[in-house]
């Protein structure tokens, strides 16, 4: 079977029992749960229910992501809410749980420095990892925003962290940083557990829904495989240590999302099959 899965679904109005179903129905190995749809508030009945549905499909849940700001006003608050959704992942379980530490995405609004971000983040990370661990899951960390993210800040986020998270390997993310993901995954490959492939065209001018980068350039949604984001590069430095964990697809709908998505896995499947034949 396909280690290709998918996290973000080509219709936004599709909920995670939908996920389930959609993958299982393009032949796919894997879904990734998020709090939205049912799960848009922690219910544990509806949890159980889709462990159920996945398993009776032959559907593997590798991680549960969330998105949270545990570095803001409301960081305590927001720790209580993730260990509601460390409580769900753990009722379907799921083994790995993955959420978002300072995610803005808007560069005009970076003003504290990382070293700043970091002592208040790795308190609290410290206490949302010992929390899953007792729940037999282990919460992972992707290269994510401005802070986040590339060598120097991930490096020092890793080094300060004194527990052995996993890294979420985010391709397209790693153009926030201005850097490529090659180069990232060479230095990280041995952290990482699981991966989320996104590509981005980098472009001179404006276009809808796309992200304004420091250097005055716009990242762009773009058909894996088609963007600027160095994917086949990095799956070769993946292949190289031994990576055995799911790819799964994070592609934002340009037009249709369900033919954008079928393109971005055949190209994955194309790229794959190539590094697996050299």
């Amino acid at each position: 079977m396909s280690h290709i899965g998918v996290f973000v679904l080509p219709d936004n109005s599709m909920t995670n029992s939908d996920g389930i179903s959609y993958v299982k129905s393009i032949g796919l190995a894997a879904f990734e749960p998020a709090p939205g749809g049912e799960l848009l508030h922690p219910d544990y009945e509806i949890a159980k229910m889709l462990r159920d549905k996945a398993l009776q499909e032959e559907v593997v849940l590798p991680c549960f992501s969330a998105f949270a700001n545990i570095s803001g006003e409301n960081r305590y608050e927001e720790v209580e809410r993730l260990k509601q959704y460390i409580e769900i992942a753990a009722i379907m379980n799921i083994p790995l749980f993955h959420h978002t530490i300072a995610p803005e995405l808007d560069s005009s609004k970076i003003s504290q420095p990382f070293e700043q971000i970091l002592d208040i983040a790795v308190p609290l990370v410290h206490e949302l990892y010992d929390y899953a661990m007792e729940r037999n899951v282990r919460c992972v960390y992707e290269n994510q925003g401005y802070y986040f993210n590339g060598f120097r800040n991930f490096k020092m986020f890793l080094d300060a962290v004194e527990r052995p998270v996993g890294l979420v390997m985010d391709m397209g993310n790693i153009a926030f940083a201005l850097e490529n993901i090659d180069c990232f995954a060479r230095d990280f490959a041995h952290r990482v557990v699981h991966v989320h492939v996104k590509d981005y065209k980098l472009q001179e001018n404006a276009v809808e829904s796309a992200y304004k980068l420091p250097n005055g350039k716009f990242l762009a949604s773009a058909i894996l495989g088609e963007g600027h984001i160095f994917i086949e590069k990095a799956l070769k430095e993946l292949k190289k240590h031994d990576y055995q964990g799911y790819y799964m697809i994070e592609h934002s709908p340009i037009n249709d999302g369900f033919v954008e998505q079928k393109q971005c896995i055949d190209n994955l499947r194309s790229m794959l099959s190539k590094i697996n034949d050299e």
